[in-house]
């Protein structure tokens, strides 16, 4: 075993080439911190798509394509800026909550089924919070609606369904009479209204009628209230045009 005396082990250490050595260093500490600013400016370059709310939506309103847009963001952000990245996934979606422009769409503010119950506030009128079955009603017809207004509900039938002697919107209605228009509900108090669609307060009764009305493929349509009592049944044409209301009349 070789035992090394002091003056060998100085000698030894004159001998290493210290300038070599710490050009080396140097040299992979550079391409070290290289290496380590590239990793992270790529990082900071990835980007991933999220969905935003381009327009308001109320609570319980279905959402469509026009209504959102997507926008890039880093790929590392923080967990309140992890949203929804498909729009697909919130297309046909519930609002559950009112939705603002430029809002992040999270899982937790969507929902696949319509809302048994929503709650409003009041625009218009005082500050109150309003609860209530809600029927999502286009607002056809209803340009200058508003949440102080009521609105009495027409169902259009058109020729071919009007003609069904099997096909009625109800006791109010006679079958295989042709097309026609019947006014099923009236006095709907309006909760909210946006660019397209009034939302009433309707009862539990009167939401499940209206949507086995809306999927046998009729159309439903909003009348405003000007005076009360307006009665049920078909509508005289010569109070109310279907052509105005986009049906066809009959021959």
């Amino acid at each position: 075993m070789r035992l090394w005396t002091r003056q060998a082990f100085q000698t030894r250490l004159r001998d290493i080439p210290w300038a070599r050595l710490v050009s080396m260093l140097l040299a992979v500490a550079a391409l070290v911190t290289g290496s380590l600013s590239w990793v992270l400016a790529t990082g900071a370059a990835q980007t991933d798509p999220v969905v935003l709310v381009s327009i308001a939506v109320a609570p319980g309103e279905q959402i469509t394509a026009a209504q959102l847009t997507l926008v890039q963001v880093p790929r590392f952000r923080p967990a309140a800026l992890q949203g929804i990245t498909d729009p697909a996934l919130v297309i046909g979606q519930y609002a559950r909550v009112q939705l603002s422009p430029n809002q992040l769409v999270t899982p937790d503010l969507v929902q696949p089924m319509p809302l048994s119950r929503h709650v409003f506030v009041n625009g218009p009128l005082p500050a109150e919070l309003l609860q209530a079955t809600v029927y999502e009603l286009p607002r056809t017809a209803l340009s200058t609606v508003t949440a102080q207004d009521q609105v009495n509900i027409l169902v259009l039938v058109d020729e071919t369904r009007g003609r069904d002697p099997a096909f009625s919107v109800g006791t109010i209605d006679t079958p295989g009479r042709g097309a026609r228009v019947v006014r099923v509900l009236r006095d709907l108090n309006v909760l909210s209204v946006n660019e397209r669609t009034a939302f009433l307060e309707v009862s539990h009764t009167q939401s499940v009628y209206l949507w086995s009305l809306q999927s046998s493929g009729a159309t439903v349509v909003g009348e405003l209230t000007v005076a009360g009592g307006a009665p049920l049944g078909p509508v005289q044409l010569a109070d109310l045009s279907p052509e105005a209301l986009g049906m066809v009349a009959a021959p």
